[in-house]
């Protein structure tokens, strides 16, 4: 992953893309499409375009492409950070732990 310049995701479906969250922990931002968790997981550190706008993702890719290499890099560094802050597993584990403790009324 460290070895990309931009990770392509165009997928028509998806839940939690796992290749997404790997790309940005490794400071690689993204281009995906608008499905499942990706605008989530991306925020402002990649592009989402809606699924099917493969002329507008295609641009999108270029437009990060473009990017000098301190920008992409700044980029990649905020991916990073952004991963580690929303999906650390530490506080996936506390996320859940939550979640369940309100099911069970505590």
């Amino acid at each position: 992953m460290a070895a990309l310049d931009v990770l392509a995701c165009p997928s028509h479906a998806e839940a939690f893309p796992n290749v997404i969250g790997e790309a940005m922990a490794a400071g690689v931002p993204s281009v995906a499409t608008d499905v499942g968790d990706c605008n989530y997981i991306v925020g402002d550190t990649g592009r989402i375009v809606p699924v099917g706008d493969m002329p507008g993702f295609a641009g999108e890719v270029v437009v990060l492409l473009s990017l000098s290499q301190a920008e992409r890099t700044s980029l990649g560094k905020n991916a990073r950070a952004r991963v580690a802050s929303h999906f650390e597993i530490g506080s996936v584990v506390r996320k859940y732990e939550d979640a369940y403790g309100l099911l069970r009324g505590n």
